[in-house]
């Protein structure tokens, strides 16, 4: 036994030593990644710093000289590579091989066109029909605008799909050819411009929402009509062809040939919203006389609705300018040189667009509610108001007196009715601004960094209490509570601005909501 004491002695040592030194080891290691935790840190922190700096200023980095007969010059050579037989031919044998690899897609897109070449007048003549039957003053049903509005959407959608279909398929192509992944790139913007036209030219197309379903101005939409056949092929064919010459990366054709490009565009553009936006517009008419059976309580209805919709005019009337000064700005920019910036503002504006689109299709369905909902309960007030008359009641006390029902008024009983649609219709367009604000920011948040500015701009100071956590003289969890400045900014007033005016406008409005959807269920009785 002493033998073999002596023997594991000095291995018990030696596993000792070897046990020390492995957790030196260790903790050396947990240092040096501490440190190097630390260092990530660090370059993350760095990296973030280089990145909003080169945000903000990226945009307002001059990419090229003024557009002048140099660049005319470069846009004839370069013009070569685009009628290029050859270069075509590739894209001809992308497609080709791409079916004889995955045939399947091709066989529904197939199968699609085929239905939709044989549903199209079908589809055309069913959406005139319901707006036949919603422009008539007894539907009081809101199926036919709901059915027209999915009519719409997939009439709209055959272009930009076929578009988007062959540009991913390109794009999904074994060919190596620069010129197939730029057409299928090409393709693909395209497809993203042609959706917001697309659905535009089918709202206003005649017998469709705008006219039957929206009451929108007839002037507007016989302009719309006219400037949409020339704009929207127009705007397709330079979008497509600007994005292809982006996606081939030389930059030489790209100021050249692609910045020739985008300034048609944008003066097609901003001559498209000068002819097709009138300066004084008409975008909404008059609702229709909610009761044939009370002209003159009806036409008393509709002032008040014209009263509302004041600002939608002032808005549109803003909206038209601006459709005209930002494609002129982006026309400028593109000319002198930012055609960088230009570009990229360009798309976001795409997006934009399908937001406004998005926007006018929400708005139009709700209004449509409200008018008939409205429509509803006039008849309903006017049936209640016909037994009253018939049975010689007070409508107040029930009391048989017949002398004194003639004092009391129809317009008079119809103003809380009235008075509560425009409530709605206020709520309703606070709620659409507020949603369209969200929604900008998130679309023009990358590439406007200089609204972050406003976190730096400090408007006044003010002494806030926090509680944290510390320890006393006997080493025992305590909470303080510590006074610290803090810097009030402009993006703190604008956010709290923003806040209490949409809680003044719901707190004024909410309660026109809930009564419209009480009457819903209870009877039609006069407003107190």
């Amino acid at each position: 036994m002493r033998h073999l004491a002596d023997e594991a002695k000095p291995l018990l040592e030696q596993r000792r030593e070897l046990l020390e030194r492995l957790d030196r080891d260790y903790n050396t290691q947990f240092g040096k990644l501490v440190a190097l935790d630390n260092d990530e840190r660090q370059l993350l922190g760095a990296t973030r710093q280089y990145a909003d700096y080169i945000d903000e200023r990226v945009l307002w980095i001059r990419t090229g000289t003024v557009f002048g007969g140099t660049h005319g010059a470069r846009v004839v050579t370069n013009g070569a590579w685009l009628v290029d037989q050859a270069n075509w031919w590739k894209v001809a044998e992308a497609l080709r091989n791409d079916l004889q690899r995955d045939p399947l897609p091709y066989s529904i897109a197939f199968l699609a066109l085929l239905c939709w070449a044989g549903l199209r007048w079908t589809l055309r003549s069913r959406l005139r029909t319901l707006g036949n039957t919603a422009a008539e003053v007894s539907c009081h049903d809101l199926h036919p605008t709901l059915q027209a509005v999915a009519l719409t959407l997939l009439l709209a959608a055959f272009v930009p799909a076929l578009l988007a279909f062959c540009g991913w398929r390109l794009d999904h192509s074994a060919s190596a050819s620069k010129f197939v992944h730029a057409v299928a790139v090409g393709l693909l913007r395209a497809a993203t411009l042609a959706v917001p036209l697309e659905l535009l030219r089918w709202i206003v197309s005649r017998g469709g929402l705008a006219e039957q379903h929206f009451d929108w101005s007839p002037i507007a939409l016989v302009r719309l009509r006219r400037h949409l056949r020339w704009f929207l092929p127009a705007a397709i064919l330079l979008t497509g062809f600007v994005g292809m010459v982006e996606a081939t990366a030389d930059e030489q054709r790209l100021d050249s040939s692609g910045r020739l490009g985008f300034l048609v565009f944008a003066g097609l553009l901003a001559l498209f919203c000068q002819r097709a936006f009138p300066r004084a517009p008409q975008a909404v008419q008059p609702l229709r006389s909610i009761n044939a059976v009370e002209p003159q309580a009806a036409r008393r209805a509709e002032d008040s609705t014209d009263e509302t919709d004041v600002w939608l005019s002032r808005l549109a009337r803003v909206g038209t300018v601006l459709g005209v000064i930002v494609p002129v700005g982006l026309l400028l920019l593109a000319w002198s040189g930012y055609f960088y910036t230009a570009l990229q503002l360009t798309w976001r504006l795409q997006a934009s667009i399908w937001l406004a689109m998005g926007l006018v299709l929400l708005r139009g369905g709700v209004l449509r509610w409200i008018t008939l909902e409205r429509r509803r309960m006039a008849v309903l007030q006017a049936e209640e108001l016909q037994a009253i008359a018939e049975a010689g009641k007070h409508p107040e006390t029930g009391g048989h007196t017949p002398f004194l029902f003639p004092r009391w008024t129809w317009p008079d009983f119809r103003l809380n009715l009235t008075q509560i649609v425009t409530q709605i219709r206020s709520l309703l367009d606070t709620g659409l601004l507020t949603i369209a604000a969200v929604g900008l920011w998130f679309v023009w948040a990358d590439v406007a960094p200089a609204l972050n500015i406003l976190d730096r701009v400090t408007l006044w100071k003010i002494t806030v209490e926090e509680v944290v956590p510390a320890k006393d003289d006997g080493d025992q969890a305590v909470v303080k509570v510590v006074t610290r400045p803090k810097n009030v900014t402009a993006a703190n007033l604008g956010l709290a601005l923003l806040m209490m005016g949409i809680a003044v406008v719901a707190g004024r409005n909410i309660p026109g909501l809930v009564e419209v959807i009480l009457l819903e269920h209870l009877s039609v009785d006069a407003g107190v």
